[in-house]
């Protein structure tokens, strides 16, 4: 049974996040961990020490009391789902990783606020730390997200190779009845290489049902306005990204400017490093090939 950890800080958008990941992780057949990190309550030299420890106590109380009210909620909505809780003192963000990568995680799955919350929430975010360092593949869920079976899929790419097994992944991501299409972000400032389109394109019609398959290349003054506008108009039900050095992908991610859009998507984004597998989230689509 695959594991997915569910980033919560108890406010609306993870509340609305929660309503999209737990039909999705009980069609995966995974296990829920709702996690929550707290901070250390920092002594202050006007406040006694036993009154700090006893605040940081009522800090990790309150946690646990509201996981477990979360819990409650995970049962009411999926009785079967196996759910579990977990609470960490130190940086959100910090705690994430270190707990994925300590349980092995599969999955983690955070909620993400909407372009309203832009000007507070952009650089040094939870959500941006946790894309970036994550050791497994990371689900976006942005503010008003419905879950509903992944058939609109689309991948933004340079066009340049990426590992079989990947493609593999990608491929069942798709299923029988999805629709996989292939996003290039061409920047006018840019020059794309046509050879590169070209066996990038073979490769993929030799291997995917060619109704399965479409291929786009939209230019635009910047990558992230491309992708931002091409994803708010086409509404896709997921939007897939890996991220690798030295691509432009990992330019979004990384980069300041571009950040925004990763990190505040309209729908969707399932965001994997080059050395994470796709399989995790790979069973959803399966199963809905069979429902």
């Amino acid at each position: 049974m695959k594991t997915y950890l569910f980033a919560t800080d108890f406010s609306q958008t993870a509340l609305q996040a929660l309503h999209y990941a737990v039909p999705l992780v009980k069609r995966l057949k995974g296990k829920l961990i709702l996690f929550h990190a707290y901070e250390f309550v920092s002594p202050y030299m006007e406040i006694p020490a036993n009154m700090i420890e006893q605040l940081n106590l009522e800090v990790r109380e309150e946690g646990l009391a509201q996981l477990k009210i979360w819990k409650d909620m995970v049962s009411g909505l999926a009785p079967e789902l196996s759910c579990e809780v977990e609470i960490r003192c130190g940086k959100a963000a910090q705690s994430i990783k270190d707990f994925a990568e300590l349980e092995k995680v599969d999955g983690i799955i955070m909620g993400t606020k909407g372009a309203s919350g832009l000007k507070k929430f952009v650089m040094g975010s939870v959500a941006s730390r946790t894309l970036v360092n994550a050791p497994c593949p990371v689900l976006l869920i942005p503010e008003e997200a419905v879950y509903q079976a992944w058939e609109k899929l689309v991948f933004a790419t340079d066009f340049l190779p990426f590992p079989q097994a990947f493609f593999d992944q990608l491929k069942a991501l798709a299923g029988e009845k999805g629709r996989l299409n292939f996003l290039h972000i061409s920047p006018y400032y840019a020059e794309m290489n046509p050879q590169q389109y070209v066996a990038f394109r073979d490769f993929v019609k030799g291997s995917l049902p060619a109704e399965q398959v479409e291929f786009n290349i939209v230019p635009a003054d910047t990558v992230e306005k491309g992708l931002t506008s091409y994803v708010e108009v086409h509404r896709p039900d997921l939007l897939l990204m890996l991220t690798k050095r030295k691509d432009w992908i990992n330019k979004l991610i990384h980069g300041s400017e571009v950040k925004r859009h990763a990190f505040h998507p309209v729908v969707p984004v399932l965001v994997f490093h080059e050395e994470n597998e796709a399989e995790a989230f790979v069973e959803a689509s399966l199963q809905q090939a069979v429902n």
